[in-house]
């Protein structure tokens, strides 16, 4: 991504939803991140933003996907934190729920040093391996905290 204005940026990361067909309306689609983007920051800090209509748009995707931006010098992008955003995480869900999953998952990756690490990939292959990495380190560190079942309270 090439550092610019918000819909500009925008635009670079619809530009490969459009190129493969992935987005149904990408016009409609870049209008609701512009409307998002007037309502609040979708940049939450940590040189990551999270940009995404409101609310899933009905029949815009096939299928929930996240597509990736990476502005190896960073670019303004109102961030809370007042930092520049090199990693766009745009969110492509079909409903609500796995909207939000998403979003926490992403807030979670954000709060590690993985923006650090995305602003050095060569590849794509590179920077889903490290986003995967990173992803199953936050489930494993879940799963370590998740309360265990009391004896008679369910556990066998």
């Amino acid at each position: 991504i090439k550092p610019g204005p918000k819909e500009a940026v925008l635009r670079q990361l619809v530009a490969p939803l459009v190129q493969t067909g992935f987005a149904a309306d990408p016009s409609r689609l870049l209008t609701s991140l512009l409307e998002r983007e007037r309502m609040m920051t979708t940049a939450i800090g940590h040189s990551v933003a999270l940009p995404h209509p409101r609310k899933p748009i009905a029949g815009m995707f096939p299928e929930p996907a996240i597509a990736l931006g990476i502005c190896q010098a960073g670019t303004d992008f109102d961030a809370i934190d007042d930092q520049l955003v090199c990693a766009f995480f745009l969110i492509c869900a079909t409903r609500d729920e796995i909207h939000l999953q998403l979003m926490a998952k992403l807030s979670w990756l954000a709060r590690r040093d993985l923006p650090a690490k995305l602003r050095t990939v060569r590849d794509v292959d590179e920077a889903c391996e490290l986003i995967a990495q990173a992803a199953s380190e936050i489930d494993d560190a879940r799963a370590d905290s998740a309360p265990n079942p009391k004896p008679g309270k369910g556990a066998r």
